[in-house]
């Protein structure tokens, strides 16, 4: 039976809190709201207003609904943006019961917009949030307006080597490099004490598979890729192979310089390492109305 993500110590969780409200205060205004699942209870930031389809953002393994800071402004034109801490990471979401599969995934999320009162949304996921994002337009495709895969682990193939080396590597590299697996650039300050203060916590999460072809091929609605150039889990002519077979229709973007997190915003340029952020990508497609 799957276990439940803990942190190792009382001590490391307190740690973890602390810098995480730091960093959480240095996000634009934003509504803070916990949503009791049959998993734990999730927290939800939630910015803008309107009346149109919300977004909701997946964020990938320890980065948090926090990763989202640099692109919320243009995303929230209009309309809701909702950032999930997912259930099975570390966080403000709080894990009680265990989360054994993608079924049980994607169950904690459909919760979760069903206690926000939220029918239907566009998604947007990083990494593992990628792969939440898919399993869930392919098996609750009613609440999906469409999807944006940005470096979806493993999904359309398995992940690089070079990625799994560096992850294990940043639990013992002890300069601001060890995080180099995930950004093509050295991080934010906030984001990399969050970072480090990630490693105090034990996930008890499933791990992301590559989906076969039918399981692609069941995704309804608008659907993109975007991946970094500099990327070390994701292959681009792979990805582009595998998209062409499944689903032809289906825009690849990669962006240059950016690496695994492509949402992330570059200290050296001072603007995002995505030339077009991710709702620039967006608009893109057909959809790009965004009703």
């Amino acid at each position: 039976m799957a276990k439940v993500g803990r942190f190792w110590s009382d001590e490391g969780e307190a740690e973890y809190r602390r810098v995480y409200d730091d960093a959480r205060a240095l996000c634009p205004e934003h509504e803070v709201r916990r949503v009791e699942t049959r998993y734990g209870e999730v927290q939800t930031l939630t910015d803008g207003s309107g009346d149109a389809t919300p977004i909701v953002l997946l964020h990938g393994m320890s980065c948090t609904s926090l990763m989202w800071r640099p692109n919320v402004e243009a995303l929230a034109a209009g309309r809701p943006v909702i950032a999930i801490d997912s259930i099975v990471d570390c966080g403000g979401s709080v894990q009680s019961s265990p989360v054994p599969d993608l079924e049980a995934v994607v169950d904690s999320i459909v919760q979760t917009l069903d206690g926000l009162g939220v029918q239907r949304a566009h998604l947007v996921g990083l990494s593992y949030g990628g792969w939440s994002a898919a399993g869930l337009a392919m098996q609750a495709p009613d609440r999906v307006a469409s999807t944006t895969l940005l470096e979806p682990a493993a999904t359309l193939h398995p992940i690089r080597p070079a990625y799994l080396l560096g992850f294990a590597a940043s639990f013992v590299r002890q300069s601001p490099r060890r995080w180099k697996h995930l950004f093509a650039h050295r991080p934010a300050d906030d984001i990399i004490s969050l970072l480090d203060a990630s490693r105090r916590f034990w996930p008890a999460s499933p791990l992301p598979t590559v989906f076969s072809d039918d399981d692609l091929a069941a995704i309804r609605g608008p659907l993109q890729v975007v991946l970094g150039e500099r990327s070390t889990t994701s292959d681009p002519r792979r990805t582009r192979d595998r998209l062409a077979t499944v689903l032809p229709q289906t825009p690849l973007t990669v962006i240059p310089g950016a690496g695994h997190v492509v949402s992330s915003r570059s200290r050296r340029r001072r603007r995002a390492t995505c030339s077009c952020c991710p709702a620039r990508c967006y608009r893109r497609l057909p959809t790009t109305d965004w009703p």
